[in-house]
C-alpha cells in the first residue's frame, strides 16, 4: 500500500513538472507532395477552415475565403504578392490536384468532391511568376496547433515560409518543378507568449518555363492535445490500477 501511495505521488510531481514548464515558441514542418482526392476540412479545421477559387463555379478570384468554417475566424484572407501586376485566375473550374469536402461551411454549409485553387495568371511570358504568390496570418498561442495548406507550383520552384511573431521559421522549397506539382504542407506550431501570430508565404522564386506560377487551393487549423491533458489521462488509469490493487 505505502509503495502504490509513493508512485501516486511521483506521478503529481511529473505532471506539476509538465504543467510549470516554461513555454518555447517552435515550428516543425512536414511535406506532403502528390494529389489527394479526399481533403476532409472539417476533421482537419477543428479550429478554422478555408478554401479559394472555389465560388462562381470555379472562377472566383476573391481573396477572403469562398468558403470557411461556420464561426471559425482564425485564417485571415489572402494577401496576393503580385510584384508582375498579373491578374488572379480561380482553378476550381478545372480538375486539378484536390478534392475537398466539408459538413460546417458558412457560405456553402456542406460539399463533397469540391474543387478550388487560386493563381496568379501570368501567361506565356517566362518567369512573370517569379516572386507572384500568397501570405495570410493565424493566430499562435502557448498551446500547440497544426495548420495544413494546400498548395502547388507550375513550371518552377515555389517556397513555402511559416514566421511567428518573434521571428521563429520554417522554409521549404521541396515541391518538385513540374505540371501543377501539388503539395501539403502540415506544421506544428507553438508560440512562447500568448497572443502571437504565424505569417504564411506561398511564392515562386524561380521558373523552368513559361506559364510558371504558384498556387493555393485550402487551409485548415486545428489544434494538437496538450502534454498535462495526456498525462490526466494517464494519471486517471494509474488512479484506477491503484484502486483495483487496493480492494
Amino acid at each position: 500500500m505505502k509503495t502504490n501511495f509513493i508512485k501516486f505521488v511521483c506521478c503529481l510531481t511529473l505532471l506539476g513538472a509538465v504543467a510549470t514548464a516554461p513555454a518555447q515558441s517552435s515550428i516543425n514542418g512536414s511535406l506532403t507532395t502528390g494529389a489527394n482526392n479526399s481533403v476532409n476540412l472539417t476533421t482537419l479545421g477543428t479550429e478554422d477552415w478555408a478554401i479559394w477559387g472555389y465560388g462562381s463555379g470555379g472562377t472566383s478570384t476573391s481573396l477572403a475565403p469562398d468558403v470557411s468554417m461556420a464561426g471559425g475566424s482564425g485564417i485571415s484572407s489572402l494577401t496576393y504578392l503580385n510584384p508582375n501586376s498579373q491578374p488572379l485566375r480561380g482553378l476550381g473550374q478545372f480538375a486539378l490536384n484536390y478534392q475537398f469536402s466539408w459538413n460546417n461551411g458558412n457560405s456553402v454549409a456542406s460539399a463533397s468532391g469540391a474543387r478550388g485553387g487560386l493563381q496568379d495568371n501570368s501567361g506565356a511570358g517566362p518567369g512573370l511568376g517569379v516572386g507572384e504568390g500568397f501570405s495570410f496570418t493565424v493566430p499562435a498561442s502557448t498551446s500547440e496547433q497544426v495548420l495544413d495548406v494546400f498548395v502547388d507550383e507550375h513550371l518552377g520552384i515555389g517556397q513555402f515560409t511559416a514566421k511567428l511573431t518573434d521571428g521563429t521559421t520554417y522554409v521549404n522549397s521541396a515541391i518538385p518543378s513540374g505540371v501543377n506539382s501539388p503539395g501539403e504542407y502540415t506544421i506544428d506550431f507553438a508560440a512562447a507568449t500568448a497572443g502571437q501570430t504565424m505569417t504564411i508565404t506561398w511564392k515562386e522564386t524561380s521558373y523552368t518555363s513559361s506559364y510558371d506560377n504558384a498556387a493555393i487551393y485550402a487551409v485548415t487549423l486545428g489544434t494538437v492535445p496538450e502534454p498535462t491533458t495526456l498525462a490526466l489521462a494517464g494519471l486517471g488509469g494509474l488512479s484506477l490500477l491503484l484502486i483495483r490493487r487496493r480492494k
